[in-house]
């Protein structure tokens, strides 16, 4: 389950990193990982730290994209 949510928190975060456009379907999928984060907190707590790190990086990123555009 970790590498699936690391991966796709890698994958959001190089569309924003490459000035891809964010799409809905990029917006539902971050939404979904960040489900999948709160869910991964409550149940794998050892190894969340590394999850809700690269969340919150994620996050800023997203953040610092939006109010660019």
């Amino acid at each position: 389950m970790y590498s699936g949510i690391a991966h796709e928190i890698q994958y959001l975060k190089s569309q924003i990193k490459n000035d891809q456009k964010i799409t809905e379907i990029d917006l539902r999928l971050f939404n979904n990982v960040k489900e999948a984060v709160n869910w991964y907190k409550k149940n794998c707590i050892v190894s969340s730290k590394y999850v809700e790190e690269e969340f919150a990086a994620l996050e800023e990123i997203l953040i610092n994209y939006k109010n660019n555009c």
